[in-house]
Parts: C-alpha cells; structure tokens; sequence
C-alpha cells in the first residue's frame, strides 16, 4: 500500500524496474569512464577522448543525481480512479486495435518494451483519464483518438 509523502518538483519517480535499469546504465558508464581512463594516458587522439570523458562524467553525474532525488512510484499516494505515472494502461485505438502501456519517467523510456513516458502527447493525454474515457492525442503526425480500456499499477 502506498504512503502519503510530499515530494518537490525536482523529485523523480521510478518504476522498480526503471530503478534497476538506471543503475545498470550508471555502472556501465562508470566502467566506460575506467576503460577511457586508460587508454587517455597512453592515446596520440587525447583531445578527442577528453571531450569523450567529459560527455561520461556528464552522464554519470546526471544518472547519480536522478538517482538520489528518485523514489519509487509505490511511495506515492495511488488514485486508483484516475491514470498517474507507473501505471499499466490498455487502450483501444479507433481502428479497434488494442495496446498495452506503461506510463514511466522520460529517463525510463523503452518503447520495445511499451513504455511511454509522461511528457509525451501520449502521456500526458492519458494522465488523469478515467477507464471508459475517450482521450484525444494531439501528436506531432496530426490528432488522433483512444479509449482507456482498463488501467492498474504497475511495478
């Protein structure tokens, strides 16, 4: 059951998922930050791999802070009536064709997997729809419709 916890804005909340797979992409850049390392000290291209470490210190520092400001979406107060951000939606597009979705955090984004992140034209039609809502998507290839067939938390 979720707590009720205030949050700031700069607050990021994750899936448990989205956690983990953060945290795979932060040990990865840290081992790509090592490997650079050594070849930096010994390589006749040393400006081109300094801009290339700078761009992974970068990346290492944007994936700790999302980190440390992050909190898990079961943390936050569930609406189970309307559509929020780790939610799993089902929706009907007008063709009748149906889709699975998982509304999550833009650094969470894997379209394979059917995630949609909350800043999207998608996501932010969904977010606060009801089951049984018709929403109207206004997307860079033009205006289409959806049903919301069905809506849970997802993990």
């Amino acid at each position: 059951m979720a707590t009720s916890t205030r949050f700031d804005d700069r607050t990021v909340v994750l899936t448990s998922e989205g956690r983990r797979r953060l945290e795979a992409r932060l040990d990865a850049s840290l081992s790509d930050l090592e490997d650079l390392d050594r070849r930096v000290a010994t390589s006749e291209q040393r400006d081109e791999e300094l801009e290339t470490r700078a761009r992974l210190v970068e990346r290492v520092r944007s994936f700790r802070e999302t980190l440390q400001r992050a909190v898990d979406v079961d943390a936050v107060e569930e609406d189970p009536t309307i559509i929020e951000l780790g939610d799993e939606v089902e929706i009907e597009h007008e063709d009748g064709e149906r889709e699975h979705l998982l509304l999550v955090h833009p650094i969470e984004l894997d379209a394979e997997r059917g995630h949609v992140p909350v800043d999207s034209p998608l996501g932010v039609a969904l977010l606060g729809q009801r089951v049984g809502d018709q929403v109207e998507v206004d997307s860079p290839g033009g205006r289409y419709r959806i049903r919301v067939i069905d809506r849970a938390r997802g993990h």
